[in-house]
């Protein structure tokens, strides 16, 4: 057991097994913080000013302190069962899920500037949300973007192996690559400009004010609602209004 651990500048935790570690939280948060954990409990008011990186497996917990600061920067690696709660970032938040892996933010924190997520294989919906720049890579995965926060403005899906992405939004770019999966856009958040291209049974809904680029084959079907700039549908694919 290690308790009251504090620190100004830098904090670096690795945890296995049963590893018990508290954190004194009447200090100031540090700098940099880096936390890599495998153990079966959980670790409690991480918090970090400027960069905090977690790695958790197995059935590992992390629990962040975002009460009062939100990192400018946040990158997290979750597999297995293992769960972190409370995420935020102020300027980019990197998050990469497997398996059971559950991860959630504080949506009481403004968005990102940038969010980057990668999910493979997940079982539980993730939901996260970025004011500028969204990329989302989901592998059987389920992605619903946070519709209560504002649309980023250029936003770049794709989605693969019956992954379901919901309520995605832009107010300026949206590009989406759907090879069997569903990706269903936000129809009161279209984009300006919509790039998609659908493959192998995907079903995507896309709408855009100013022009959309479509490209389906293999039994895909696009519903579009905009103009409809290009288009071309092969293999069985269709291509049809959204209404």
């Amino acid at each position: 057991m290690i308790t009251n651990i504090c620190a100004t500048m830098q904090l670096t935790i690795q945890a296995i097994d049963m590893a018990n570690v508290s954190i004194n939280q009447t200090w100031p948060c540090p700098t940099y913080v880096s936390v890599n954990s495998s153990s079966n409990l959980s670790i409690s008011g991480i918090c970090a000013y400027n960069e905090l990186q977690m790695y958790v497996h197995q059935t590992s917990g992390l629990i962040i302190n975002s009460s009062i600061v939100c990192p400018d920067k946040t990158y997290v690696v979750a597999s297995e069962q293992a769960y972190i709660t409370n995420l935020c970032a102020n300027v980019e938040l990197d998050v990469e899920v497997y398996d059971l892996a559950i991860v959630q933010s504080n949506t009481s924190w403004l968005c990102p500037q940038k969010t980057v997520v990668t999910a493979t294989n997940v079982n539980n919906s993730l939901s996260f949300c970025a004011l500028n720049s969204m990329i989302i890579n989901v592998i059987n995965s389920t992605f619903v973007y946070n519709s209560t926060q504002p649309c980023p403005t250029n936003i770049t899906i794709t989605a693969s192996n019956g992954s379901n992405v919901f309520n995605v939004c832009s107010s300026m770019n949206t590009n989406i690559y759907a090879k069997n999966s569903t990706v269903l856009t936000d129809e009161f958040g279209c984009s300006s400009v919509v790039n998609v291209t659908a493959t192998d049974l995907a079903v995507v809904y896309v709408c855009a004010t100013s022009a959309i680029y479509a490209v389906a084959s293999f039994n895909a079907t696009i519903y579009y609602k905009g103009p409809l700039a290009s288009n071309s549908s092969t293999n069985g694919s269709k291509i049809i209004p959204w209404v």
